[in-house]
């Protein structure tokens, strides 16, 4: 019988103990390399065990800091979920702007891509021409109501600039369309007193 030396255990065993590969005939007996494989799987699922404990143990960590700094800031869950909402806390600032519209001061403003200004106060938007409107009439405006610049300077936000005018579309496009052919009217005429003289 032809026989074999295992380079793992140093047996001299028969070639029926060694498994076939491509490259001919392993170098480590079957049994060797049945305890190598079952110990380098056994080390492996522990490496992986490990792994998923520190992450969990991680982010544990950053769940408990989160929840812990939430928590004292809103003394109860109730309150850290209604504020945790962004709606809430939207809604809060508007019904603070309703109540003290007269008496509140706009913490900032920019300029939309409209060509209006537009100010907040802490977490509310007003555009600065119905928070001056509002405040000229010392009562919000009803939701029919729009506020119109005469000259059609939007930044041009002075009381004398601005009038409330009916919330449909079709009367302030029809507003728009008079004014436009009356200013194209005079300019026709413009042309004909400056071609006489």
């Amino acid at each position: 019988m032809i026989t074999k030396i295992c380079s793992k255990c140093r047996k001299k065993l028969l070639i029926d103990e060694f498994s076939k590969r491509k490259s001919g005939l392993d170098s480590w007996c079957k049994k060797c390399r049945r305890e190598y494989q079952y110990e380098y799987n056994r080390e492996y699922r522990e490496t992986e065990r490990r792994k998923r404990e520190y992450e969990n143990k991680k982010y544990q960590k950053i769940d408990n800091s989160i929840i812990g700094e939430l928590e004292r800031i809103c003394n109860s869950k109730k309150h850290y979920k209604e504020f945790n909402n962004e709606y809430y806390r939207i809604k809060k600032a508007k019904e603070n702007y309703q109540k003290n519209f007269l008496t509140i001061r706009p913490t900032s403003f920019h300029i939309n891509n409209g060509g209006y200004k537009i100010l907040y106060f802490n977490r509310y938007s007003r555009l600065e021409h119905l928070w001056i409107m509002e405040k000229y009439l010392g009562r919000l405006l009803y939701p029919w109501e729009q506020v119109h610049h005469k000259n059609r300077n939007r930044l041009d936000n002075r009381i004398e600039n601005l009038e409330i005018r009916p919330h449909s579309g079709d009367d302030h496009t029809r507003m728009i369309i008079t004014r436009l052919t009356n200013e194209n009217q005079k300019l026709k005429e413009k042309i004909k007193e400056l071609e006489n003289s």
